[in-house]
């Protein structure tokens, strides 16, 4: 690639002392593969527990919650990290690890206590969640015209486009 193509006119290397890539890889390699064999294990096992866990369960709206979805999740977020770890991304790991740890706190509050009414709480409330996004992109909502003023605020313009209105042409209302 020519020069004047790069965004960087000079390329530079990482700096050691804060991005050590071969060093954290050889770290991970000496250090940590029982552990990501492990972590490996435990995915491949959730994968399958997943599918058993449901055919045998009630399929009552709290097994579709903590295993379809909480469960299915933490499963997804084992395997990032596995993979993140794998490839010298330990900080990047970090991520996925505060993902697990959420869906882990989530199965612990459903299953303590009245646990079909607390299956219900989650379900609702991410069903509100996603219906407030849903609005935000409805032209005078309440929840797009606050959406716009907090945008607008960071100097971003939100398109009709982006919030998926298709942009009529002279050409495609023809067509």
């Amino acid at each position: 690639m020519p020069v004047s193509g790069m965004l960087i006119s000079a390329p530079e290397t990482e700096y050691k002392p804060l991005l050590d890539r071969d060093r954290t890889l050889a770290d991970v390699k000496e250090h940590l593969q029982p552990w990501l064999r492990l972590i490996r294990d435990i995915t491949s096992y959730g994968t399958n527990l997943i599918p058993r866990c449901m055919v045998s369960s009630d399929r009552k709206l709290a097994d579709a919650i903590i295993l379809a979805t909480l469960l299915r999740q933490a499963v997804a977020m084992l395997d990032g990290i596995e993979i993140l770890l794998s490839n010298g991304a330990v900080y990047a790991s970090n991520l996925q690890m505060r993902a697990l740890f959420e869906a882990s706190v989530y199965i612990d509050w459903i299953q303590l206590s009245d646990t079909e009414i607390r299956a219900a709480y989650y379900y609702v409330h991410n069903l509100r969640r996603m219906r407030t996004w849903a609005r935000r992109s409805q032209p005078d909502s309440p929840e797009w015209q606050e959406f716009r003023s907090v945008v607008n605020d960071f100097g971003i313009s939100v398109r009709d486009e982006v919030r998926g209105i298709p942009k009529y042409t002279e050409s495609s209302i023809s067509a």
